[in-house]
C-alpha cells in the first residue's frame, strides 16, 4: 500500500497539483476496504452457526494479516492528522477504525465467527466512508 501521507496531503491541501497523489491514496484506501469486505463475505459464506473449520480459520488469519497494520496506520493517521473543527468527521472515522481493530484484537479462534464478520463489515463500511470523504 502506498504511503497514506499522499492521502493526507491531498485531503488537507486540496490543491489541484496534488490531485493524482490524492486519487492514488484514495484508491489504496478503497482497495483496503474491499479486502476487508471480501474477508467478511468469506466468513459469512463458510460459517456454520458461527463456527469455521481450522483450515478456514487459517485462511482468514492469512488473509487478514497483511491488512492489519495498514488499517491501524490509517486509523491512527486520521486521528492524529485531522485536528481542525471542520475535520471532526474524518477524525471520528479514524477512531471507529481503531475501535474495530481493538475489538478484533480481543477475540480468539473460539469466538462466534458471525460476530467477527459483523465487525469486519462495520469496519469496511467505515473505510468506505473515508473513501467518500477522500473523493
Amino acid at each position: 500500500m502506498k504511503t497514506l501521507s499522499t492521502f493526507v496531503l491531498g485531503t488537507v491541501l486540496l490543491a489541484a497539483s496534488l490531485a493524482p497523489a490524492k486519487a492514488g491514496g484514495c484508491d489504496d484506501i478503497r482497495h483496503l476496504g474491499d479486502r476487508w469486505h471480501a474477508l467478511a463475505t468469506y466468513i459469512d459464506n463458510h460459517s456454520d452457526d458461527g463456527k469455521l473449520r481450522h483450515s478456514e480459520i487459517k485462511r482468514v488469519a492469512d488473509d487478514a494479516r497483511p491488512l492489519i497494520e495498514p488499517t491501524k496506520r490509517l486509523g491512527e493517521l486520521l486521528v492524529s492528522e485531522f485536528q481542525g473543527k471542520d475535520e471532526q468527521r474524518i477524525r471520528a472515522l479514524g477512531k471507529q477504525i481503531l475501535a474495530a481493530m481493538e475489538e478484533l484484537g480481543g477475540l480468539n479462534d473460539d469466538d462466534d465467527w458471525d460476530t467477527v464478520s459483523s465487525i469486519l463489515e462495520r469496519m469496511a463500511g467505515v473505510i468506505d466512508n473515508v473513501v467518500d470523504q477522500c473523493e
